[in-house]
């Protein structure tokens, strides 16, 4: 299922538009568009000032993968922390969403010139070392555990 914003009279599908592709396994795997504008008020006396800033690149994630759809191109950028049935998930959606036939893959850390240039210039987004953790699959990530906790003398602290 892929969730877009606004309604089907306002959408408008020459316009820049993310999908942030994630879940945490493969039967569960959500398609949400990022919303990109920031609406900023200033307050200058009596007159009312709204700025609308775009923060495309801000709305990137290291642990997700990500289809952007611009004018001319469609990406799909894979954070270094995506798991494979998200990068899976984001090349589908593509082929549904995309202006064009093609889509192009793009890694973290290996983006093109064109990519950034794409999504109105290279900027500061959320990533971290644990974000960046080697490629995993699903069994990887989520490792069955057992833990038994008893209560044993009475006073609440358990043992494990």
């Amino acid at each position: 299922m892929i969730i877009r914003n606004g309604t089907k009279k306002t959408f408008d599908p020459t316009a820049l538009a993310m999908y942030q592709v994630r879940g945490p396994r493969a039967n569960a795997v959500k398609i949400e568009e990022v919303p990109l504008a920031v609406i900023k008020t200033h307050f200058w006396y009596l007159f009312l000032r709204k700025e609308i800033f775009l923060q495309v690149a801000a709305a990137l994630n290291s642990g997700d993968s990500f289809v952007v759809v611009a004018p001319k191109a469609t990406y799909v950028w894979h954070g270094l922390g995506s798991f494979d049935f998200q990068e899976d998930a984001a090349t589908a959606v593509a082929k549904h969403v995309g202006q064009t036939s093609s889509s192009q893959e793009v890694t973290e850390g290996t983006e093109p010139a064109h990519f950034w240039s794409a999504i109105g210039g290279k900027g500061a987004y959320c990533t971290s070392e644990s974000l960046k953790k080697t490629k995993r699959t699903e069994q990887e990530a989520y490792r069955l555990r057992l833990y038994k906790i008893s209560f044993t003398g009475g006073k609440g602290n358990p043992t494990v």
